[in-house]
């Protein structure tokens, strides 16, 4: 995509799109259709109009995408009718993650702070400025008649490792890099792989819960990844499930790692 055959779009290239929920609308015979949009940012209309190539690739990536939100199966016999949209275009309020902002860029400060306050200030929901009238996000303190209790002692939970992997044949191969790590955690330690979910416990070094089917939006702070790792969380989400039953995992004490193949 960078215009050369040494970048690998899988751990290299990443574009973000919003898919929409399924509507019903009519086509210009009145015939029923179901329509989904799906969002990139605008600043990717100029390449379309000049590389083929690249409006082709988001127009898979499209598919792709909701193939796997709806698990449903599309043909790639593909039409363009002359109209501007297929039944009217509804505003929609997007939720982007600090992790995607460059650094540098005045929204990573909303990282900052305590890890409750990254947590809480993770997400936020912004208005697409090409939509009019689309809805803004407020919200207000609950009212209640209970009273907090007079002390709370908040949990602190180990930090997630750090956080990267490749491709490996038709499977990958995820690096956790564990700093700290002796012989003696391991017996105490708790690996959890499944199709579409990563967990690890690591008491009382690391914990990492990485749920592949959270929205763009949530993973990274769910995960309580952020930076690099957050990135390559998002990546693996496009992977389309790990492989269980051929999974293996190996301690590397020396380098502190653990390597997982899946």
């Amino acid at each position: 995509m960078a215009g050369n055959g040494d970048v690998d779009a899988s751990t290299d290239y990443f574009v973000p799109v919003v898919i929409s929920e399924p509507r019903e609308a009519t086509d210009k015979a009145g015939k029923p259709a179901v329509v989904l949009d799906c969002v990139y940012n605008a600043s990717l209309k100029s390449r379309t109009l000049k590389d083929p190539a690249f409006k082709t690739f988001l127009i898979e990536l499209a598919f792709q995408r909701v193939e796997a939100q709806w698990h449903i199966l599309l043909s790639r016999q593909i039409g363009t009718p002359n109209i501007a949209s297929k039944g009217k275009l509804q505003p929609r309020t997007v939720s982007i993650p600090v992790a995607l902002y460059p650094e540098g860029h005045p929204h990573r400060a909303l990282g900052g702070g305590d890890q409750q306050q990254r947590q809480a200030k993770l997400i936020e929901e912004i208005d697409s400025p090409s939509i009019p009238g689309a809805a803004t996000h407020r919200t207000q303190k609950p009212k209640g008649i209970l009273k907090s209790p007079a002390t709370t002692t908040p949990v602190a939970l180990p930090p997630p490792p750090d956080f990267s992997w490749e491709k490996q044949g038709t499977g990958v191969q995820i690096t956790l890099r564990v700093p700290g790590l002796e012989r003696a955690h391991i017996p105490s330690a708790a690996l959890d792989i499944e199709p579409r979910r990563l967990l690890l416990s690591l008491p009382p070094l690391y914990a990492l819960d990485l749920d592949l089917d959270l929205p763009d939006a949530a993973l990274p702070g769910a995960a309580r990844l952020s930076g690099a790792s957050a990135h390559q969380a998002l990546l693996l989400k496009r992977h389309p499930r790990l492989d269980v039953d051929g999974a293996r995992a190996e301690w590397r004490v020396a380098d502190g790692v653990l390597v997982i193949h899946a």
